[in-house]
């Protein structure tokens, strides 16, 4: 027998062995913090209210920290290279909320992570029904402007007619979506018609407190005879709307999403509704 070369497979078995543990670990955490009786419990519960439950109720309850961001970097000059090429005009001179325009293009920053794109003539050629064609379009647009697009996640994609889609991406960190860091993409057939991005650093989490868990949200806050249809709860972490830039913490925060098309954030430590 080779004794090198069955020591080499071994090898190899344990370390799969070894990332399938770890990867579950992790899902098992997310999902068994909450007994599958009490989850049970909940939604008889939802049931008799009129509360109509078309996704797994989630399990996750474990302490959890607020997220601690850093101000962007200023990368004004790799996304205007980027999205409008070549201006006159120093990109050291260029204030916050100026607008930028080159032929049919306009670029607004709000702060270095935040910043609005607009082209009026796109040319090119989309198929609208295709998001992995959509979503390498906007992922192309942006390389090579430094924005972290290998933590971005798809996490919407719709049709609002035949001549116009729509994609979100959010970022991914860990096992929570940060909702606040996005990027939105309007998409014709033409091309990209509209992008915004609203990015800050993520630096990690502070020290856990204790979080309220999506069931006990539900109950307190879906009240009997609502007719509500839930199709999605998940966990991240989300600001007030105002996102302001000197608010460099986001809360956890429980996101709700219902049949009419109403998407609610409920903060995780104390269940109040994020407006």
């Amino acid at each position: 027998m080779d004794w090198s070369r069955a020591k080499s497979i071994l090898i190899l078995v344990f370390v799969i062995v070894n990332i399938f543990l770890v990867a579950n670990i992790g899902v098992f955490n997310l999902r068994s913090s909450i007994s599958g009786e009490t989850i049970s419990n909940a939604k008889t519960v939802l049931k008799e209210r009129g509360i109509t439950l078309k996704c797994e109720l989630p399990r996750f309850g474990s302490d959890t920290g607020m997220m601690q961001f850093d101000n962007a970097a200023d990368r004004k000059r790799e996304i205007i290279g980027k999205l409008l090429g070549n201006i006159d005009k120093p990109v050291e001179s260029i204030k916050f909320g100026e607008e930028l325009v080159k032929g049919s293009k306009n670029l607004v920053f709000e702060s270095n992570g935040d910043f609005i794109y607009k082209d009026q003539s796109p040319s090119g050629s989309v198929n609208l029904t295709s998001k992995n064609e959509i979503e390498k379009l906007v992922r192309d647009s942006l390389q090579g402007t430094g924005l972290p697009l290998g933590k971005y996640i798809v996490d919407d994609f719709w049709l609002v007619s035949d001549k116009e889609a729509i994609i979100i991406f959010r970022e991914k960190y860990k096992s929570f979506i940060v909702y606040d860091n996005y990027i939105g993409a309007w998409v014709s057939k033409e091309g990209i018609t509209h992008l915004e991005c609203r990015f800050k650093e993520v630096r990690g989490l502070t020290q856990k407190n204790k979080i309220i868990p999506a069931h006990v949200i539900l109950l307190r806050n879906m009240e009997k005879g609502s007719g509500t249809v839930i199709l999605g709860i998940d966990i991240g972490f989300r600001n007030k709307s105002d996102r302001s830039t000197k608010d460099l913490y986001s809360s956890p925060a429980w996101r709700v999403t219902t049949d009419d098309n109403v998407i609610t954030y409920f903060n995780a430590y104390t269940g109040e509704v994020i407006k």
